[in-house]
């Protein structure tokens, strides 16, 4: 009778597990996409915040082989004009306020496309058509 009961407990736990770490990652992805949409910066056609762009590619390099390890992000965006930006992020930490330090730097289109070759979704989105260059 006690078997069962254990083996019915450790399944609860392991699924209770897997649900807190699951929503614990939700809620890390949501404070990194804040965070950049917080950012303000300067761009020749003026100042432009990280909300106003439009993501269209995103590329994460882990650190280390721990998942929690910080890591290094490259959201590729397009802003009005078009313009074209590279935002790079590298997550301090998990449990900070403002787990990422972000740079931004603008892109030429020429640069935009050479950084999405291969990537038909991502050119759709920033060009209009999938035409890779």
């Amino acid at each position: 009778m006690s078997d069962p009961f254990i083996l019915l407990l450790t399944i609860a736990f392991l699924a209770a597990s897997f649900f807190a770490s699951l929503r614990a990652k939700r809620a890390f992805e949501a404070a990194v996409k804040r965070s950049f949409e917080q950012m303000t910066f300067e761009t020749p056609t003026g100042r432009v915040t990280g909300a106003s762009l439009r993501i269209v590619k995103v590329v994460t390099w882990r650190t280390g082989n721990d998942s929690s390890a910080p890591s290094d992000l490259f959201w590729y965006c397009v802003g009005d004009g078009p313009s074209y930006f590279v935002a790079m992020g590298h997550v301090r930490s998990r449990f900070a306020t403002m787990p990422v330090d972000w740079v931004i730097r603008p892109l030429t289109e020429e640069r935009m496309r050479g950084a999405l070759v291969g990537d038909g979704k991502a050119c759709a989105l920033a060009f209009g058509s999938a035409v890779e260059g």
